[in-house]
């Protein structure tokens, strides 16, 4: 089995900030995958092969990943309320590399409360079909 350091997840979910309406993926800085210690794991080896293996890679260095959003561009082809419905990333991107733009880029550097309805459930208010874009 693959060290779970170096897997990349995704929230089934769409999240809703604002205006904007995103699903969110979680991905190994490259910089990091490339220094793992333990790159595969057999399940067979201990009752516990996972909180060792992590442990020792957290106790070697820190470990980044990277915070990534995939925007809704239209809720015909990219439903918020149909979890089982996959978001095509060609229509995300407006580049072939940025269907998922890291979240830093996202322009939200104030640090303000965002507090209530900025973090409403997606189906908790309505919205437009253009998704805030």
């Amino acid at each position: 089995m693959r060290n779970p350091m170096l897997s990349t997840y995704w929230s089934m979910g769409a999240v809703r900030h604002g205006d904007y309406i995103a699903k969110v993926r979680v991905a190994p800085a490259a910089e990091n995958a490339a220094q793992v210690i333990h790159r595969d794991l057999d399940l067979t080896s201990a009752p516990d092969v996972f909180h060792p293996t992590l442990a020792d890679e957290l106790h070697a260095r820190a470990f980044d990943f990277d915070l990534q959003l995939q925007l809704c561009r239209g809720l015909h082809a990219m439903p918020v309320n149909d979890l089982i419905v996959e978001w095509p990333e060609k229509l995300s991107r407006s580049s072939p590399s940025d269907a998922w733009s890291p979240c830093a880029a996202s322009g939200d550097q104030d640090g303000g409360d965002h507090g209530g309805h900025d973090h409403a459930g997606p189906g908790s208010t309505p919205f437009d079909d253009s998704c805030g874009l």
